[in-house]
């Protein structure tokens, strides 16, 4: 027995139903190829035969969705007049798809009334910061019957070339529709690529299909264009990117200076930790506003982007492309470049406790959450203008880690392996420190113990990079191997102490 009303008792007059699926097929549907048309045509007509008796629910339900995308496309009049109308009809919809009637929910029907249903809420603007769970959702019906595996490619039998046209079709739509929701939401795509086994849907109109594969057009433009989105929506949304982003800045300015290399990446890393300050504080202050999440994301982005752009355009590789190697083993060999990936390690892992919990602390003392949130960009701008120990030295810390690593290749073309296996090493410490200052959190209840943790790993940290000086022999302090106690050395470090 029904619990709800079937959804034929919403169906509107056959005058304004062809009405507004002739909008929609002239439309969304000659684009979003989620419906088979001929298919969807026969059905329509099969249903006004004899609606009062027609039992196939998912059929007038597509046909309500259908009806709602088409009501966008009238005069702005008529448009406004029908917008309630549509509204009901995506309720309908939606409370047909998950009401638990008797019906099967991993079919390719429920497939396209779920993208049709996301569609219509996504022009008629219902619900919008729900569509990524709804799009999540979808994809993972698709992939549980399978809709993610070529039908043709795997040889799965007894499927027509109609059915193998209608599948891919429905999965590109799938994937634009996850795609869509990522840009909207500032989110990460819910698939990467190496996740589905898929081939082009053939680039032909439903109205002359034929049975005969071998006279498929390949269809190219849409599934590449897909493909590249997907790639750039992963990149934007990532925000584990960051590193290779300074990793890319520090080979740019490493190439260019011979001389003064490490003057001028202290230069570009002041300006980033600009960056650092305001950029958090924008995006702060516009999601506390009606713009809300997406539209937050998207304006930082576009503020990066304008930033971007002249340097883009404008910059020059110095040195002529080369062959380089991903993995240098000889590098390690080199002292002061194995000790300097110890003392980024254990830097990187008393900075992050900190950056994370200086908010949480605050507000555990009673600090206003919004003020708590300006701990972490105090940090960076102290860079800049020294106005808090701690931001003095992460300060240090984060700029300083590019120049070093950047300063100890001798010839420039390596500074981008140099730097990669030093930033592929040092990544590790970002994985340990949120579980193990979580950790110590939960189990003392008390902050205590990650400032502990933090400050013996920054002294370690420190004891290394004594160290390093020491071997590199350089600057003012003088102390070659006298760090390393006889009674010569001890001598040539009593002398050099008499200099200053």
């Amino acid at each position: 027995m029904h619990i709800a009303p079937h959804p034929r008792d919403h169906v509107p007059p056959r005058e304004m139903a062809d009405k507004l699926v002739q909008s929609y097929m002239q439309t969304f549907g000659s684009i979003y190829r989620v419906l088979h048309i001929p298919k969807s045509l026969e059905e329509y007509e099969l249903y006004w035969s004899n609606p009062e008796t027609s039992s196939q629910a998912h059929v007038v339900a597509k046909l309500l969705l259908v009806m709602a995308i088409g009501t966008v496309f009238q005069p702005r009049q008529e448009a406004f007049v029908l917008r309630s109308s549509a509204l009901q009809w995506i309720y309908v919809a939606q409370t047909w798809i998950t009401t638990p009637f008797d019906k099967c929910r991993l079919t390719i029907e429920v497939i396209q009334l779920q993208c049709l249903l996301i569609f219509a809420r996504l022009v008629h603007d219902v619900d919008g910061d729900l569509l990524r769970l709804s799009a999540a959702s979808l994809l993972q019906t698709a992939m549980q019957i399978g809709l993610h595996i070529d039908a043709e490619i795997n040889d799965f039998p007894n499927i027509s070339p109609q059915e193998i046209q209608l599948r891919r079709n429905l999965w590109a739509m799938v994937l634009e529709i996850v795609v869509q929701m990522s840009v909207d939401s500032g989110g990460i795509p819910l698939i990467r690529a190496s996740d589905y086994d898929f081939k082009s849907p053939v680039n032909m109109d439903d109205m002359v299909f034929k049975n005969n594969m071998d006279e498929f057009v390949s269809f190219i433009q849409r599934p590449d264009s897909l493909l590249t989105r997907l790639q750039i929506a992963a990149f934007v949304n990532d925000f584990r990117y960051y590193s290779t982003t300074l990793l890319a800045q520090s080979r740019c300015r490493g190439t260019y200076f011979q001389k003064k290399r490490g003057a001028a990446m202290g230069l570009g890393a002041a300006g980033s930790s600009v960056g650092g300050v305001v950029l958090p504080i924008a995006l702060n202050e516009l999601l506390h506003t009606s713009v809300g999440f997406g539209w937050a994301v998207r304006i930082i982005g576009f503020i990066v982007l304008a930033l971007l752009l002249p340097a883009s355009m404008f910059i020059k590789s110095r040195l002529p492309p080369r062959k380089s190697s991903l993995f240098m083993p000889s590098a390690f060999k080199q002292p002061e470049y194995a000790i300097l990936i110890a003392v980024c390690f254990f830097a990187t892992l008393a900075m992050y406790p900190l950056l994370f919990y200086f908010p949480s602390s605050g507000i555990a003392n009673g600090m206003r959450t919004k003020l708590a949130f300006y701990l972490a960009c105090h940090t960076n701008a102290s860079l800049i203008a020294v106005t808090a120990l701690f931001g003095f030295f992460s300060g240090v810390i984060i700029s300083g880690t590019s120049i070093s690593l950047a300063s100890v290749p001798k010839d420039p073309r390596n500074i981008g392996t140099y730097m990669g296996m030093g930033f592929g090493i040092t990544a590790f410490s970002t994985l340990i420190v949120p579980p193990v200052s979580g950790e110590m959190v939960s189990r003392y209840d008390s902050f205590t113990q990650v400032s502990i943790f933090s400050g013996v790993s920054c002294l370690v940290g420190a004891a290394l990079i004594i160290r390093r000086r020491c071997m590199l022999d350089m600057g003012s302090f003088r102390l070659g191997e006298a760090f390393w106690c006889d009674a010569e050395r001890v001598q040539c470090l009593n002398d050099t102490s008499k200099v200053f």
